[in-house]
C-alpha cells in the first residue's frame, strides 16, 4: 500500500468536483463525492466544488466539512426541475463552470463530474482546461467524454457501458469501489445477531426525504410492532421535524431520532437491521453488516433493487410512495421474522462490501496522474 502521499506524487493535485445536491435531486451525488474529497485531501489534493444555488444545496454543509465551495447562480422562476433545467442549460453551465476554473488561476488537475444532467457535450467543453476528466454514473443513459468512468453497481460491467464510452476510458465498475468513508470499515460487525423481542431498526430515507417517508413507515411499524424500536437518521434540511417529535412524545423512548449525524457508521452499529431507500447508505449499511429492507423513491432505483434482491443482498418492499400500510406491515413481518433471511443478507453484505473501495479509487488516479 502507497503511503498517502506517495499516491499524488509531490505536486499538489489540483482536484474540480461538479455536483448538485437539491430538493428534487437529493443529496447523495455531492455525499458521494465528499468521500472521495476528503481521501484525496488526505493524500494533498487541494479540491474545491463547484455546485448551483438550487434549494437545497449544501454549500454550508460543505463548508463545514473543510472543503472550497463556489456556488453557481440558478435562475429563480424557473419553470423546469432542477434536473431537466440542468440538461437544457448544458452550455451555460459548462461556461459558468469554466469562468469559475479560470478565476482560480491554476491548472485542474482533475475535474469530477457526478450529474445526471451533463454528459459528452458538457464534458467536451471542458476538456481544455483540465487534465483528466472522471464521471461518477450509475445510470449508463447517456455518453462521456471522459478519461474514467466510476459505477458502484452491483453486479455491473463494461458491457453496459458499450458505444458510451471512447476506447481510453478507464472502467471503474461494481462494488469493490464503493465510496465510504473509513469509520464504515472500522465498524463492520463481525457476525449477526439480534433479539427478537427488541429489534432496533436505523430508519433512513435520505438527506432530504422530501416527501417524509420517515414519518410515515414509523407510524406504521411503532403502531403495529411492539417488538421494534426506531433509530431514523434525517439531513440538515429535512422540513418535518414537528412529525418527529410527535412521534417521540408518544412513543417514547421506542423511537429516537436525530439530524445530521456525524458518526453514520457508530450509529448504524448500534442496530440490528435497517429500512430506507437506496443510496450511498445501500453500501454504508452493507459494509457495517446492517440487513437491510428498501423502498423506492424514484423509478430507476426499482431495477436496482431488484437485482440487490435476487442476488440475496436485501429485501425490496416496493414503492415507497404507494406501498399501503397492510401491505407493508406483512412484508415488513416476513422480513424481521426469518433469523435465516438477515443472517444470509449479513454474510452477503459483509462479504461483497469491504469497506476499501475509495482507497482502490484513489490508487487508479495516482497511477493516471503520474503516467
Amino acid at each position: 500500500m502507497f503511503r498517502k502521499r506517495e499516491l499524488l506524487g509531490d505536486k499538489k493535485m489540483n482536484v474540480v468536483i461538479r455536483t448538485d445536491a437539491s430538493n428534487e435531486i437529493g443529496t447523495g451525488h455531492v455525499m458521494r463525492c465528499l468521500t472521495l474529497a476528503k481521501q484525496l485531501k488526505r493524500h494533498g489534493a487541494k479540491v474545491t466544488f463547484v455546485c448551483r444555488s438550487f434549494e437545497g444545496h449544501l454549500h454550508s454543509y460543505l463548508r463545514d466539512q473543510d472543503m472550497s465551495v463556489k456556488l453557481i447562480p440558478y435562475t429563480t422562476g424557473a419553470n423546469e426541475a432542477d434536473l431537466q433545467w440542468t440538461k437544457e442549460n448544458w452550455m451555460l453551465d459548462a461556461e459558468q463552470t469554466i469562468t469559475i476554473i479560470e478565476e482560480s488561476s491554476q491548472k485542474v488537475d482533475l475535474l469530477i463530474v457526478d450529474h445526471y444532467g451533463l454528459d459528452r457535450y458538457w464534458e467536451n467543453k471542458l476538456r481544455h482546461y483540465t487534465k483528466y476528466i472522471m464521471v461518477i454514473d450509475d445510470l449508463a443513459d447517456r455518453k462521456h467524454d471522459c478519461d474514467i468512468i466510476l459505477d458502484n453497481t452491483f453486479g455491473i460491467t463494461e458491457e453496459k457501458y458499450s458505444g458510451l464510452l471512447t476506447s481510453q476510458t478507464i472502467g471503474l465498475y461494481g462494488v469493490k469501489y464503493c465510496l465510504l468513508r473509513e469509520q464504515f470499515k472500522k465498524n463492520q460487525k463481525s457476525s449477526f445477531r439480534y433479539d427478537y423481542r427488541c429489534i432496533k431498526v436505523h430508519m433512513f430515507f435520505g438527506g432530504i426525504d422530501f416527501k417524509n417517508y420517515t414519518t410515515k413507515y414509523s407510524k406504521f411499524i411503532l403502531k403495529n410492532f411492539q417488538n421494534v424500536k426506531i433509530m431514523a437518521v434525517v439531513g440538515s434540511t429535512f422540513g418535518y421535524q414537528d412529525d418527529l417529535n410527535e412521534l417521540k412524545k408518544k412513543y417514547k423512548e421506542r423511537f429516537q431520532w436525530e439530524m445530521a449525524v456525524k458518526d453514520m457508521a457508530a450509529h448504524m452499529n448500534k442496530c440490528d437491521i435497517a429500512l430506507g431507500a437506496p443510496g450511498t447508505a445501500t453500501w454504508e449499511r452493507a459494509c457495517i453488516g446492517l440487513p437491510s429492507a428498501y423502498f423506492s423513491v424514484n423509478k430507476n432505483q426499482v431495477p436496482i433493487l431488484e437485482e440487490l434482491e435476487k442476488n440475496n443482498f436485501c429485501m425490496f418492499l416496493g414503492e415507497a410512495s404507494n406501498t399501503s400500510e397492510k401491505t407493508f406491515i406483512l412484508e415488513f413481518n416476513k422480513f424481521i421474522s426469518s433469523a435465516e433471511l438477515l443472517n444470509t443478507l449479513f454474510i452477503k453484505n459483509t462479504k461483497c462490501i469491504d469497506g476499501k473501495g475509495t482507497e482502490r479509487i484513489v490508487e487508479v488516479l495516482s497511477r493516471l496522474i503520474q503516467r
